[in-house]
């Protein structure tokens, strides 16, 4: 967790899809962003008003998400 692997996201080759909960207070929004902008053709969606959890505290916008992304 305390390790920065930010350098081998640019290696990630395929559409990849981030899914990061508004309120994390463990992993903040802030970080998401910074992954998206390194990972080469990747979407960054926001559960908004849920924390490090969406898919269990948001499962119905979760997966309106994924479904979308498909």
């Amino acid at each position: 967790v305390n390790e920065d692997l930010t350098p081998l996201l640019k290696n990630i080759k395929v559409k990849t899809l981030i899914v990061w909960g508004e309120k994390d207070t463990t992993r903040p929004v802030t970080e998401a962003k910074i992954i998206k902008n390194h990972i080469p053709h990747s979407r960054l969606r926001i559960v908004w008003n849920a924390r490090h959890n969406p898919h269990l505290e948001k499962p119905t916008e979760f997966l309106d998400i994924v479904k979308d992304a498909l």
